[in-house]
């Protein structure tokens, strides 16, 4: 129950702005991520932290109509208004993880990748249910620290790591855009 309570405190955190076994080799060519039209705010992070699975490559801020289709079929899909630009936001859940997509013009871009188990790791081996001194033996002690939440920053992105009585309790990749 506190487990329960915990990440849905997360998912709370992560939505505020709205007020509402892979491995690091061999990745699926989703294709080059398009050159985004000059009136965009934003470039996807390809040197920031980079989400993988089963091969496919999943890029924050990068579009994601190819890394969806890649990572094959997802349980559901939730679509809702943007709060941060016209639009959508959608979010695909799959059976470890959601993806969360936010909609500028016409196109959807890679915000939140979000952890539900520890069936999934980062690109650098950390799961839910590692322990403190594996998240700092993998990143380092340069993370800024909000409460429980120990926040690495890359290139645009963050990898957001929930910390309780020394034990990974969530893992979020988190494109910077909306900051």
């Amino acid at each position: 129950m506190k487990k329960i309570i915990l990440m849905l405190t997360v998912l709370v955190f992560i939505f505020s702005a709205c007020n509402k076994n892979n491995g690091s080799e061999g990745f699926v060519d989703t294709g080059p991520t398009p050159g985004l039209p000059r009136s965009l705010p934003f470039a996807a992070a390809e040197d920031g932290f980079v989400f993988v699975f089963n091969n496919v490559r999943v890029v924050m801020g990068a579009p994601s109509e190819n890394i969806i289709t890649s990572l094959g079929e997802y349980r559901s899909r939730r679509v809702e208004p943007s709060c941060a630009f016209e639009g959508y936001d959608v979010t695909y859940i799959y059976n470890d993880f959601y993806i969360e997509c936010f909609q500028f013009d016409d196109n959807f871009y890679v915000h939140v990748v979000d952890f539900t188990n520890d069936n999934v790791r980062t690109a650098e081996g950390l799961y839910i249910g590692a322990g403190f001194d594996d998240m700092v033996k993998l990143y380092g002690d340069g993370f800024r620290r909000d409460f429980n939440m120990h926040i690495y920053e890359r290139n645009g992105t963050e990898l957001k790591i929930l910390v309780e009585d020394g034990v990974v309790v969530q893992i979020t990749y988190y494109f910077m855009i909306l900051n």
